[in-house]
């Protein structure tokens, strides 16, 4: 019994050998095809499902018209006659910081104070440069903290029939009777980017953004000139609805 149970054992290893022999070129690729098959699959289903939104979040890669979105916090517009009485006699604003715009930029000259009808005061930085007239621009909370109401929505420059106030600067005070706005929102563009856009200076157009708080801003006027560099410009408070912090990008949608 034991002698008969060797030799099964002798013919079974045998036999597995030859068989191993013959089909591992064979067999041996077909398993690892098959493994490799099921065992792609099981990883793709098992891995997450990309989020379509973050995936335009990462980059906006998917967007057309993609347009850098600008946050223009309060500021102020200054004639030279204006500014030789709030810095002194024979003083010029000076370069800080160069803006997206070109030939724009933030002033060096020390901030000046704005105090609104109710005796509040908020503290404004100074873009140059200087212009054929003063003009304020703030957001509504701006404007409530002032105690200003009935401050318009315009385009910069449209100041006719706009609230006043007073501007105080290190060597003297200029009050003005007019030049308070809300900015309208707007995107600045030369001819080539409206060409490729499809849009004309003053059309109106919906701008999406895609971000934590995805929005529509509707109600956006295009300006177009060769002076102007591609930027979308929104206050601080449509900045905070729109949670547009950082780098951001827009979509012109209609």
């Amino acid at each position: 019994m034991f002698v008969f149970d060797a030799f099964l054992i002798i013919i079974s290893n045998i036999f597995l050998f030859i068989t191993r022999e013959l089909l591992k070129n064979y067999l041996y690729k077909c398993l690892f095809l098959c493994y490799n098959s099921v065992a792609w699959n099981i990883v793709g289903f098992c891995r997450p499902t990309q989020n379509k939104n973050s995936e335009k979040r990462k980059g906006f890669e998917i967007m057309e018209n993609k347009i850098l979105i600008e946050t223009s916090a309060r500021h102020i517009h200054l004639t030279a006659e204006a500014v030789e009485i709030l810095y002194g006699k024979g003083a010029e604003l000076t370069v800080k910081k160069e803006l997206s715009q070109p030939g724009q930029y933030a002033a060096g000259n020390e901030k000046i104070t704005l105090v609104g009808p109710n005796g509040k005061t908020l503290a404004v930085s100074v873009l140059g440069p200087t212009r054929p007239a003063n003009q304020v621009e703030l957001s509504f909370s701006d404007a409530r903290v002032l105690g200003l109401k009935d401050v318009p929505v315009r385009e910069s420059g449209d100041v006719a029939n706009t609230p006043g106030l007073k501007m105080v600067g290190p060597a003297g005070e200029v009050e003005i009777t007019e030049g308070v706005i809300i900015a309208k929102r707007h995107i600045h563009m030369t001819p080539e980017d409206a060409e490729k856009i499809g849009v004309a200076d003053k059309q109106i157009v919906k701008v999406r953004l895609d971000t934590a708080r995805p929005l529509i801003f509707d109600d956006v006027v295009c300006r177009v000139s060769p002076k102007f560099a591609l930027a979308m410009h929104i206050d601080t408070d449509e900045c905070n609805a729109a949670c547009a912090f950082g780098t951001v990008y827009g979509e012109v949608i209609a």
